[in-house]
This record gives structure tokens, C-alpha cells and sequence, in this order.
């Protein structure tokens, strides 16, 4: 059995991944360089804990500074030379991550080190952050793992393979996220309050409800629009983070159907609420491009010139046109049972009237291929590794 080592600073990655490998046969063990630990990361000895949160520690400072050659030497020494580590990393034949951006150079001076492959899987939300020698560092990494023979460049979503085709003129492995991690089940909703996402605070409080200044005004327009249309309050509203501080997944199932307000073009509870097959109501582009939730969404910098074979004619902030081309390539508009509301009164009555039972079992059959495809994918990338 092969066996794979996922470092990475982000758990929804670390979780997802970690599945997707262990179903593809794969042995997965998770060595986490972030800054608080996770159940999901395999037990270490003291010594190998103390060189873990010295190289978590070398690898976050060096990311935040923006200063990459202050800390590169030690940490590729730290993680090179650090006996109490060498026998997890020789051990691998894999070395997987995505986040934070440096993880790329941390993988592939490792792999150089142990003779070992790499697959750099990357996400939007989480890697695209950087500019001026951070960036042109990044983008010539990117481009020496898609040129080699050995290792894998890939992506989690269909934003990113067209962000990465834009800029770097390079074609990607579609290593698109999947929640391996989370027990497939229809859904069986067990209460009356239709949830309103996201599930973590935004950058930007101030935009994330869009046309809503707060759950409470979305509760008080729909008493509202039921008046005025004769209908019943068959459903209350009711903000994830104010339902539950702190959550497990069992937790949002129960609930009917989620409103999401979208904080980024992708992140991994996005997927997980999807893939509990529980309705998924989102606003249309033309309704974030009139409440400036681009700027959220796409809130991250790019790589300077588009690269000349390019045929997209336009970045992310040049035009209202611009944003509504890139914001179609979103996970949630690319998921294909999502619903899509432009107008308060659109959302409620979407709501009272659509099939939501029929939308989740569409759901459910669409999750499970997408899991089947994703482990095809996934066989793709690791068959070569004899």
C-alpha cells in the first residue's frame, strides 16, 4: 500500500483529502503545520512535536512577513536534517498540500531531499493571497511542478483551473473537492428554520447578508410577503454562527434548506453543506454584482498580465462584465442543483413553492457521481506512482 503524507494548514483540506486517499487505497497520515492542532493529524512523539511546532512556527512567519528568504534555509533544514522527522517523510511516497502557498517550496525541497513525489492541489481560497516577489515566486513554483514528469499540479474547483489557465497558461489536474470525509445520506430535515450561511464570520461583516441588513430583517420581510400573498410562516430564518457557536454537521442537517451569502468563490464548508444534500439557495450574479459582493468574493490579487494565450479578454476587477464572467466559474454556481434567487420576494417564494424533498434527492444523485468521478480522478494521478 502506498502511502501519502498531507501537510497542510488548512483542516477542510486536511479532512477531504485524507478520505479521498483512503478510499483510493492509499495510506493517509496528515503532519499539520497549523497553528492549533486537529484530531485528523496522526499522534507524535514529544520530539517529533517539538520539531513540527518549530517548523509550523518558521513556515507561518515566513508566509505572513512576505519575506521568503529570511526563514526558507531554516525551515528546510528544520524539516531535512530533523532525525526525529526523517523517518515520517522517508517513509511517504507521497508528499500532498495546498496551503499555505510556501507549502509548494516546503514539498518540493522535501521531495528533492527523499526522492518522493508531490501533488500541490490548489484551492482559491486559500492560495491566491500574496503579490510582487511572493506572486512571480509562486507562479515559476507552479509551472516547474506542471512541467515535471514526476509531480502533479492540480486544483479543487473550476475557478481556480480557469485562474491558473488565465495567468499561467498551464492546464491543471481537476482534483475537484469532494467530501469524502462526510457520510453520503439523503436528507431528512428535522426542524422549520431554514439556515443562513455562511458558517464562518466574512472578512467584510458588512456585505455578507447582500440585500439584507440582518437575519432579523430577512425574518421580518418574509412575515411580510406571507401577509401579502395569503400564505403561511411555514419557515423561520436563522444565521448558522448565532444557531451554533460551536457545531458538528449532524447539527445543520436537520435543518429544511440554507441561504448562503458566498464569502469567497470557494471553500470546503460550502461543500460540506452541499453534499448533505440539504437545498441550496444562492443569490444570482446580478445580485452581488449590485451589493459589492464581488469584492469579497474575489478578494483575492493576481499575477500581474494575464499570460499571452489567454483568450479570457478581461481580469477579475476590470468591469461589472469582468466579475459577472468570473463569478459563474464559483463552486456554487457550478454545483447543478443550487438555486438561484434574484429578489427577496424571488428567495420566499422559491421557498414556499419549489419541490424541496425532489431538489435534495437531485442532490444526493449529483453528489454521488461527483464522488465516483472523484475517485476516478483521483486513481488518474496516483496509478503512475510505482
Amino acid at each position: 500500500m502506498k502511502r501519502a503524507l498531507i501537510m497542510d494548514g488548512h483542516v477542510g483540506c486536511q479532512l477531504w483529502q485524507k478520505a479521498a486517499l483512503e478510499e483510493s487505497g492509499v495510506e493517509a497520515k496528515v503532519l499539520s503545520l497549523r497553528r492549533r492542532t486537529h484530531p485528523v493529524a496522526f499522534p507524535l512523539t514529544a520530539a517529533e512535536e517539538k520539531t513540527r511546532n518549530r517548523m509550523k512556527f518558521l513556515w507561518w512567519r515566513k508566509w505572513r512577513s512576505g519575506d521568503w528568504s529570511k526563514t526558507d534555509g531554516a525551515l528546510l533544514a528544520l524539516a531535512c536534517n530533523s532525525k526525529d522527522l526523517a523517518d515520517v517523510f522517508g517513509q511517504s511516497d507521497i508528499f500532498l498540500g495546498a496551503y499555505p502557498p510556501n507549502v509548494g517550496t516546503l514539498l518540493m525541497d522535501l521531495a528533492r531531499r527523499y526522492g518522493k513525489r508531490i501533488i500541490l492541489n490548489l484551492a482559491n481560497r486559500f492560495t491566491w493571497h500574496g503579490a510582487g516577489r511572493r506572486a512571480e515566486a509562486f507562479a515559476a513554483l507552479l509551472r516547474e511542478i506542471h512541467d515535471s514528469e514526476e509531480h502533479t499540479l492540480a486544483v479543487m474547483g473550476e475557478y481556480d483551473y480557469r485562474y491558473v489557465a488565465h495567468y499561467l497558461g498551464v492546464k491543471p489536474v481537476k482534483l475537484y473537492t469532494s467530501c469524502h470525509h462526510m457520510p453520503l445520506h439523503r436528507h431528512k430535515p428535522a426542524c422549520d428554520t431554514v439556515l443562513v450561511g455562511p458558517t464562518r464570520p466574512p472578512h467584510n461583516p458588512g456585505i455578507r447578508t447582500g440585500p439584507f441588513a440582518s437575519t432579523e430583517e430577512i425574518n421580518a420581510l418574509y412575515q411580510r410577503w406571507c401577509a401579502k400573498n395569503r400564505r403561511p410562516k411555514a419557515v423561520k430564518f436563522g444565521e448558522i454562527r448565532r444557531l451554533y457557536p460551536h457545531y458538528g454537521l449532524e447539527d445543520l442537517a436537520k435543518h429544511p434548506a440554507v441561504v448562503l451569502f458566498p464569502y469567497s468563490a470557494y471553500s470546503i464548508s460550502m461543500a460540506e453543506l452541499y453534499e448533505m444534500n440539504m437545498p441550496f439557495f444562492v443569490p444570482s450574479v446580478e445580485l452581488l454584482l449590485k451589493h459589492r459582493m464581488p469584492q469579497e468574493v474575489m478578494a483575492h490579487r493576481h499575477f500581474g498580465a494575464p499570460h499571452p494565450d489567454s483568450r479570457v479578454p478581461y481580469s477579475f476587477h476590470d468591469s461589472q462584465r469582468a466579475m459577472a464572467h468570473w463569478l459563474r466559474f464559483c463552486y456554487f454556481y457550478q454545483v447543478e442543483n443550487a438555486v438561484v434567487w434574484d429578489s427577496p420576494d424571488d428567495l420566499f417564494r422559491k421557498l414556499a413553492e419549489y419541490d424541496l424533498p425532489g431538489i435534495s434527492e437531485k442532490m444526493y444523485l449529483e453528489n454521488k457521481a461527483r464522488r465516483e468521478e472523484s475517485l476516478r480522478r483521483w486513481a488518474g494521478v496516483l496509478n503512475p506512482i510505482g
